[in-house]
């Protein structure tokens, strides 16, 4: 049902417009996240929000991590797969990146070309240096962000 409106770049208008012709009652969450499943282009969806998680747990012998801004959640679609676009489970969003300016200067929307190196583990393991669209979108205290590769 998805993939005949499934033409040019995904954004969020698309996402919205699909949801509108094909499932009004659906949440907009599981909007974003099937629609993009579905979309026959790369594209990975995140949710960043912040997280006081690092993915460690502290067991009380030190203090937790303060709040960071963290990919939460992350799913890339088939055609990402293929591509091995991988995403680093709760990594922290990089100052730098439009998604950290959606979520603290409370933008409702803003894109950007990055490259993914910027994207660390609290390991120190670093993404490849992709080329991406990032498309985030500002709702409530999580940012939904669109990532494609150029």
């Amino acid at each position: 049902m998805i993939r005949p409106l499934s033409k040019g770049e995904i954004s969020f208008e698309k996402i919205a417009q699909i949801r509108t012709e094909l499932c009004r009652d659906a949440s907009l969450y599981s909007s974003i996240l099937n629609v993009t499943k579905q979309w026959p282009t790369a594209c990975v969806w995140i949710e960043a929000r912040l997280s006081e998680n690092n993915g460690h747990q502290s067991f009380g012998f030190r203090e937790t991590a303060r709040p960071a801004l963290r990919a939460v959640h992350r799913t890339p679609n088939e055609a990402a797969r293929h591509l091995s676009m991988g995403i680093i489970p709760n990594f922290r969003v990089p100052s730098q990146s439009v998604v950290h300016r959606v979520f603290f200067e409370d933008r409702p929307y803003a894109e950007a070309d990055e490259s993914l190196v910027m994207r660390e583990s609290s390991g120190g393991t670093r993404l490849s240096d992709w080329r991406v669209r990032i498309k985030a979108k500002g709702i409530g205290d999580s940012v939904p962000v669109l990532i494609l590769p150029l």
